[in-house]
């Protein structure tokens, strides 16, 4: 049987088609996700877009709710510098969130808007084991260049440039997702499998494996991914 479409970013919490398998981000501000839909596993952070609307504690609250419920990872955290949140609080709840991420042991999804220098900066004095994916990158090839070269991995969504997928795949660190795009996964693995000239079998395989990794999931056939989360 044929790997699962992994869709590695969504906001949508129905349950994707039995061929694929999502991992569904919420922010902190939303409260407690209510139990997976089939073929699903959540993420959960703080969003900064949401950052006022938590108290001086929400790092606290973050840790308290990760240890409520079988999370896979940690995020959506990140920087934004086209949102109205104060930029210096975000810099402080992201490096929290870094920390927080390595004390549990959770991969960190990241959502970045202007803010690869910082990001960066953080990456490089913290020095973290845990692996951090940039969802939904739109970036040139030479920004993916510089995020490949310090180790991270890049979600790609609807909208990317070919370059910087083909990039990414070659590291063996791409990922795709929907994010809040009203279309399925599969849909964007077709499109990304003609962008690289790669069969689609190959590109569900390849990706399967390297979800496999990130998420510490077993080497489990297909159809039995979902009964291991």
């Amino acid at each position: 049987m044929e790997a699962p479409f992994i869709d590695l970013h969504t906001h949508h919490e129905a349950a994707p088609s039995a061929e694929a398998w999502q991992l569904i981000s919420r922010s902190l501000s939303e409260g407690l996700p209510p139990a997976a839909p089939p073929h699903s596993a959540y993420s959960l952070g703080i969003h900064p877009w949401y950052i006022d609307t938590l108290g001086e504690d929400a790092l606290l609250q973050l840790e308290q709710a990760l240890g409520q419920s079988p999370f896979l990872a940690l995020g959506e955290a990140g920087l934004d510098k086209r949102c109205g949140t104060d930029y210096s609080r975000q810099q402080q709840l992201l490096r929290g969130e870094i920390e927080l991420s390595e004390r549990l042991q959770l991969p960190l999804i990241l959502h970045l808007v202007k803010g690869t220098a910082e990001l960066l900066a953080l990456r490089r004095e913290l020095r973290p084991h845990m692996p951090w994916v940039i969802h939904g990158f739109r970036g040139k090839a030479t920004e993916a260049a510089q995020l490949l070269d310090q180790g991270l991995y890049l979600s790609f969504g609807r909208y990317y440039h070919p370059e910087s997928l083909a990039l990414a795949h070659r590291a063996d660190a791409a990922f795709l997702e929907t994010d809040e795009a009203p279309l399925p996964i599969e849909d964007i693995y077709t499109e990304a499998a003609s962008a690289l000239g790669l069969p689609l079998p190959e590109l569900r395989h390849q990706l399967y494996e390297r979800c496999q990794r990130l998420l510490a999931l077993p080497p489990a056939p297909a159809v039995s991914l979902a009964a291991t989360l």
